[in-house]
């Protein structure tokens, strides 16, 4: 899961800047409803499309974090915080009022993740006696 959720955030962005891009060298010509379509893409893939994704990476690293008990409670409690706000951002097509949701999850999100980067153990030992199961360090 945690895989996909990192690539996914990558993809819209790149997406949405190649929509911008496209829009960008047709401002040149009167504005129709191709341009307007490119715009909403635009906004799509990189509002919604991208903070949809984030929160499913933050969900994915906080919940698993939790029952490892691999970071603090506040970290954890935050990282499950903005990733509903992540997952609730979608709503902003469909209800104006809800646009708050994007950067709300965009950039304390990239504070978390760079916190959670510096906060989580670079190997987890785990021993329990009679386990055939590898520690979690050898995954």
């Amino acid at each position: 899961m945690t895989v996909r959720s990192r690539a996914i955030p990558g993809c819209a962005i790149t997406q949405s800047t190649d929509a911008e891009a496209t829009m960008s060298n047709a401002v040149r010509k009167p504005p129709n409803s191709a341009i307007e379509a490119l715009f909403y893409l635009q906004y799509a893939l990189g509002g919604p499309g991208f903070s949809v994704p984030f929160g499913l990476l933050m969900a994915g690293v906080s919940i698993p974090a939790a029952f490892l008990k691999l970071l603090p409670k506040w970290v954890i409690g935050l990282g499950l915080v903005l990733a509903l706000a992540g997952e609730l951002s979608w709503l902003n097509l469909v209800l104006p009022g809800a646009l708050f949701l994007i950067p709300l999850t965009r950039f304390p999100g990239f504070f978390w993740l760079i916190l959670t980067g510096f906060r989580l153990p670079a190997t987890v030992r785990r021993s329990v006696t009679g386990s055939r199961e590898p520690a979690l360090s050898q995954i």
